[in-house]
């Protein structure tokens, strides 16, 4: 083909997408200026989070748990989009990742351009990790940003400025909001996308622009390609705004519908990379539905299940969102929502209107989170978004006497406050990290020193393993288990966990997170599916039962990592916050008992 002809066909497509950016640009700059005193909250909470993502870096992986950096980064492109491979998640948020990444990485090729091992080392390297992983934590602090910023304007045109507002301050303050919008997983990043869906939504209902149906299949297909637990969050708003809130016969109902899932539908085939490699999206489903899901399940696929599954979200919400005042405050806002007077800015079915946010909340949660028997933070995260905004709608439905706003502003501030102080207590969790104390221990242990880990880099302190270190580090896994994500500089053993009397290292370290696994019987209710295999290693459930016990013969447990939180802190009621294995986790610190004098000096 000539290049002519080529450039016939891509020219158009280019044309349009510069015009799609240009329009997204606009439209974030419009919701910027909507509200200056948002602004100003806004930029306090951008400064606050930035302080509190670097609590596991510099490093060469980081503490999250599922987090999708640094390595993710490289696997998450190259699993997408070589044949018939998969990864956990969609291709397109790691090439947004890649994109922020890339002077990361050109500047590794560039100084290491003598041999492909030395750009590998490169680019492996602590600092490339650790500038990737903080890249991407500033991404999804950005993603949160423009999601309240859209949420702002769906509670502002529902209920009215004043209700919006707390809602923000709600959410601002909302512990799974808070950590979500600062950490590597991608839960925020499609979050935010519903949030942008569901605000373009409302814009289309009261305008009427055809070309708002492109923006709505596009941030439908940008949620679905970032992570595919999205789909849940669209079911019920959809049957909701087509089904009754939308003017019109039902062909032109239809019809809109229509021109939405035709930008959605092939926008998704190209974000989640399936167009590039289908029989890797097809695997990539397959694993979706069973093993990734199925065998993670806490609670069982029966009615008991679900009753279990029900009274562990209902008695958690004040871990998940904000303390038990704040948390009623939100369902009294779902309860009034349906009851307000004025403020919305739809003149068709205004009640049925304020239920929409609502619909997404509970499309999520009953579409993802109760049939996959799950009961963790992430996974009660949209809810808890959504119920923020219902909480404002509940301040600011609190009667004004003389016209004053004493009393809204009284309740308002107290349960906020209440709120912050909830999520407060989360980043001093992350601030007193035990892994930090342990890392300082193992750098004054003696020359020569050999270390003994286990499990996965996320639960382990940030080892040093350069060739200064005054340790060497092993790690071990089962014999027959899939082996964790190689670390350099890490030596990798496959044996019997009970063999540590032939192995003899020095110090054993034993992620609370990891060991866990063994410890917990395999009849007991809400146990996982995929720990069997951990259960089942030869020696795993002794070695580990006898360690945390204290009974491991030739070693004598040293210390137990909890977090070291402060005196006053704790004289207040702060208390330790545990988030998905992350935050909060202990360490098991051993010393074989021939070493006790060696190491007795670098007792932390």
């Amino acid at each position: 083909m000539p290049d002519s002809a080529t450039g016939s066909v891509l020219g158009p497509r280019l044309v349009r997408a510069r015009a799609f950016a240009a329009r997204l640009r606009v439209e974030l700059q419009v919701l910027w200026r909507a509200d200056p005193a948002l602004q100003r909250w806004l930029l306090a909470f951008a400064a606050l989070q930035l302080f509190a993502l670097l609590w596991d870096q510099p490093g060469y992986y980081g503490w999250e748990n599922d987090g999708v950096a640094p390595r993710g980064l490289f696997g998450g492109i190259a699993q997408n989009l070589i044949p018939g491979h998969a990864d956990r998640y969609p291709l397109f948020h790691s090439l947004l990742l890649g994109v922020l990444a890339l002077p990361v990485l050109v500047a590794d090729v560039a100084i290491s351009l003598s041999s492909a091992e030395r750009v590998a080392d490169a680019v492996l390297s602590t600092p490339s990790m650790t500038a990737i992983a903080v890249a991407s934590k500033l991404l999804h602090v950005a993603f949160s940003l423009i999601a309240l910023l859209a949420f702002a304007r769906i509670f502002s045109t529902l209920f009215g400025r004043r209700a919006a507002r707390w809602g923000v301050a709600f959410a601002l303050t909302n512990l799974s909001v808070g950590y979500y919008g600062r950490v590597t997983n991608v839960d925020m990043a499609y979050l935010t996308w519903v949030v942008l869906w569901l605000d373009r939504l409302l814009l289309f209902a009261q305008q009427r622009r055809r070309s708002d149906l492109s923006l709505l299949g596009f941030s439908a297909a940008a949620a679905l390609a970032t992570k595919d637990q999205a789909y849940a969050s669209f079911a019920l708003p959809t049957l909701l705004f087509w089904g009754w809130l939308l003017e019109g016969d039902v062909r032109a109902r239809a019809g809109s519908l229509g021109q939405m899932l035709r930008v959605a539908l092939p926008a998704y085939l190209v974000l989640s990379g399936a167009a590039f490699n289908p029989f890797g999206f097809v695997r990539h489903v397959q694993e979706l539905a069973g093993t990734n899901s199925q065998d993670w399940r806490l609670y069982e696929a029966s009615a008991a299940g679900l009753l279990a599954n029900l009274r562990a979200l209902f008695e958690q919400q004040h871990e998940y969102w904000w303390p038990w005042p704040v948390v009623a405050a939100a369902w009294l806002g779902v309860g009034l929502a349906p009851l307000q007077k004025g403020g919305s800015q739809l003149s068709v079915h205004p009640a049925l209107a304020r239920c929409l946010p609502l619909s997404a909340a509970l499309s999520a949660t009953l579409g993802f989170t109760l049939l996959v028997g799950r009961s963790e933070h992430r996974f009660l995260l949209p809810l808890g978004f959504w119920l923020s905004g219902y909480a404002g709608v509940a301040v600011a439905s609190l009667p004004m006497r003389h016209g004053s706003p004493t009393l809204p502003l009284l309740t308002g501030s107290l349960l906020t406050v209440l709120g912050a102080l909830h999520a407060a207590q989360l980043l001093v969790t992350q601030w007193c990290d035990p892994r930090r104390e342990l890392e300082r221990f193992l750098q004054e242990l003696p020359a020569g020193s050999r270390v003994e880990t286990y499990g996965y880099g996320v639960y382990q302190p940030r080892f040093d393993l350069s060739p200064e270190s005054p340790y060497r580090v092993t790690r071990v896994s089962a014999l027959g288990s899939a082996a964790p994500p190689r670390i350099r500089g890490m030596l990798e053993l496959r044996d019997d966990f009970a063999a540590v009397e032939q192995r003899r290292p020095d110090v054993l370290v034993i992620p609370d997170e990891f060991a866990r696994r063994f410890l917990t019987d395999a009849s007991a209710s809400g146990t996982q599916r995929a720990m069997d295999a951990f259960r089942q290693a030869p020696g795993a459930s002794w070695f580990f039962r006898s360690a945390v016990a204290d009974r491991l013969p030739g070693y004598q447990l040293l210390e137990l990592g909890q977090p070291r939180l402060p005196a006053w802190y704790t004289r207040l009621g702060g208390s330790i916050v545990r988030v998905h294995g992350s935050t909060g986790a202990r360490q098991w610190l051993l010393q074989r008992k021939s070493s006790v004098g060696q190491l007795s000096s670098s007792t932390p």
